[in-house]
């Protein structure tokens, strides 16, 4: 459980961050002062968003496959990074960071596994955790 009141906050930028752990692996959780809300709520959010994405992995992975595989297995192939079966690439992504916008969304960080040679697949999630776009950045 995160309590936000013992997080580092940044005042130049307006966030919380702290570290917790996630199906036995460290994640950052970087969260937005800057949403109206008050910190004990902010702090539930948060808590409750983390409870919640135990449930919903495996949609937001469903997700990535659907929206990210086809691109994988065409243009990111090459001697060292083969295709990938929906396992093999789901296997691939572990959850590395979320990212609390001003706007009340949450934006997900995975690590690529060397799927998109190092880059992060980023997924943007409404607030019920559903699923709304994946991309690349980095």
């Amino acid at each position: 459980m995160i309590d936000l009141s013992k997080l580092n906050y940044n005042s130049g930028y307006g966030w919380y961050d702290a570290s917790t752990s996630f199906k036995g692996k460290t994640i950052y959780a970087y969260v937005s002062g800057k949403t109206g809300e008050s910190l004990p709520d902010l702090t539930a959010r948060v808590n409750k968003t983390i409870a919640g994405l135990d449930a919903n992995l495996d949609a937001i992975l469903a997700f990535c496959v659907e929206e990210l595989l086809e691109d994988k297995n065409a243009d990111w192939v090459n001697d060292a990074h083969p295709t990938v079966t929906e396992d093999e690439f789901k296997r691939s992504l572990t959850l590395g960071a979320l990212r609390f916008q001003p706007d009340r969304s949450l934006l997900l960080t995975f690590t690529d596994g060397g799927l998109f040679w190092g880059h992060w697949v980023m997924v943007k999630l409404s607030e019920d955790y559903t699923p709304t776009q994946a991309y690349l950045e980095g």
